[in-house]
């Protein structure tokens, strides 16, 4: 068996820059073509080919699936660290109350 390919750990908006850099550099024809942009880049073609045509991000499509909002997950988390920090360790039972009560839910 061969050896596994080690891959560089990215955070999610690290790669979104990364595509949007990528067509932009596509767009401007600095790459003769998708393959080429995406190789320089590290990215797979297909994600690349998709985004050109007019696919959305990860991101993007699953908005809708979420609960919470971007921001509401930005509060949870804000409250979360200051709990840590008042000396209160943060229970999963705790942070799905925190929610419910943020969303309304019963």
């Amino acid at each position: 068996m061969g050896r596994l390919k080690q891959r560089k750990q990215i955070t999610e908006a690290q790669r979104e820059l990364c595509i949007r850099r990528a067509i932009l550099a596509f767009q401007q024809g600095k790459y003769a073509s998708i393959r080429k942009t995406a190789a320089a880049f590290g990215l797979p073609f297909t994600t690349l080919h998709r985004q050109l045509n007019g696919g959305e991000s990860r991101v993007k499509a699953h908005i809708a699936q979420q609960l919470c909002t971007p921001a509401e997950e930005k509060a949870i988390v804000r409250w979360i660290l200051k709990l840590e920090e008042w000396g209160f360790p943060p229970r999963i039972s705790h942070v799905k109350e925190g929610v419910a009560l943020l969303k309304g839910i019963k």
